[in-house]
């Protein structure tokens, strides 16, 4: 196998912030391998078109796909579960997973046709920046974001978190990745407490871990923005504590907090062009993605899941830091993966962070390919398919 190392990015168009160097080293570049030596499934030549290959009364045709994911983060675990644990095979596909550094990387492969699905910054970036049309597919582990704090910085009691927030003002906020993901979250979170950002000093820090921690340490920053993976790896080190979590109702719009709507899902896209041409991969890949939802889901996997996790993650993070990334984030948030809600939020925040140009005429509900899973209930129901 050949290896490859995770590349730290932080351009304006990477969407995750916490997560993006935690790989020192990957395990080698990961063939998908969905169907080999069954008796029942003849595989395809490789080819990036997905097409199928032709199948007899005795034989079910297998598919090949290129997927990717920037392999710096745990969003990408329910790719890797899905072939492990034989959900591909089952649905008759080969995929192919190409690891990425960055969702830029995705949005490239995407436009030039060298990904059949991708991970990218997200449908409205593409169509506003290349002229393409794309369609979220399916979603993978949600991210959320928190602020932790350092001593200086005590959590008032008995406050709503965007009363906490208002404690924020003056003092210096550290955030690795200026421009993406996180820094739009951070935006919009002071925005909902009515801070301007101009009360605030936002800081970029040059990599997670151990500069996010030598920062809080040293008073660089008063608090940090990050993901629960970088929050597991800090919390109860010299008193950096959670100061308020945008998931909590009050912080966010309800496509970024809650439990009503879910947070924001990170989208796996394709081109409307490869969706229209190829209806039965999308569902086939629709459907393993969603039995490999529903299977993490459940307690008795746990400890199968964070194994297979720890591939993505590398050594950078705990064995209780991926326990806890596994059993409060996989399990809770898995559920929801792309509603109309959240994708016309995301829009309009692409469109107020000027990442795009407004879309005439848009209709959000174009964005999301036939079948896409929006609900628990929904995830569910697809992934008991063909059980």
């Amino acid at each position: 196998m050949k290896g490859f190392l995770k590349k730290q990015d932080s351009h304006a168009g990477s969407r995750r912030v916490g997560t993006m160097a935690r790989l020192s080293s990957l395990f080698a570049l990961i063939v998908l391998v969905s169907a080999c030596g069954s008796s029942t499934t003849a595989s395809s030549s490789p080819s990036s078109s997905g097409s199928s290959a032709n199948s007899s009364s005795t034989t079910v045709a297998t598919s090949n796909i290129n997927v990717a994911c920037d392999t710096g983060f745990f969003s990408c675990t329910p790719l890797l579960v899905a072939n492990q644990e034989g959900f591909f095979a089952k649905n008759h596909l080969h995929a192919t997973f190409i690891p990425i550094s960055s969702s830029t990387a995705g949005e490239a492969g995407l436009v030039s046709g060298s990904i059949d699905i991708g991970l990218g910054p997200d449908p409205f970036v593409i169509q506003s920046k290349a002229g393409i049309h794309v369609e979220a597919v399916t979603g993978l582990t949600t991210e959320y974001f928190l602020i932790l704090a350092n001593s200086s910085m005590p959590t008032p009691p008995n406050e709503s978190p965007a009363q906490i927030m208002q404690s924020l003002r003056g003092k210096k906020i550290g955030l690795v990745g200026l421009g993406g993901e996180g820094y739009d979250t951070l935006l919009y979170g002071l925005n909902q407490a009515n801070i301007p950002v101009s009360a605030v000093q936002v800081v970029g820090l040059s990599g997670i871990g151990t500069p996010e921690f030598a920062a809080l340490q040293s008073g660089a920053i008063n608090a940090l923005v990050t993901d629960v993976a970088g929050a597991a790896s800090l919390i109860g080190k010299n008193g950096i504590h959670q100061l308020v979590s945008f998931s909590q109702p009050g912080v966010l719009p309800s496509y970024l907090s809650g439990t009503a709507n879910g947070l924001h899902a990170n989208t796996l896209m394709a081109t409307k062009t490869w969706i229209d041409a190829h209806p039965t991969q999308v569902k086939e890949f629709q459907t393993a993605m969603a039995q490999a939802s529903v299977w993490m889901h459940q307690s008795a996997n746990f400890a199968a899941a964070e194994k297979i996790e720890s591939q993505l993650t590398g050594p950078t993070l705990s064995a209780s830091a991926l326990k806890y990334v596994t059993q409060n984030v996989i399990d809770s948030v898995m559920a929801v993966y792309v509603n109309q809600a959240s994708m016309q939020a995301q829009y309009q925040l692409d469109v107020n962070q000027k990442i795009i140009k407004p879309i005439p005429n848009i209709n959000v509900a174009d964005y999301l390919a036939p079948g896409c899973p929006s609900s628990a209930a929904e995830v569910d129901t697809l992934g008991a398919a063909g059980a």
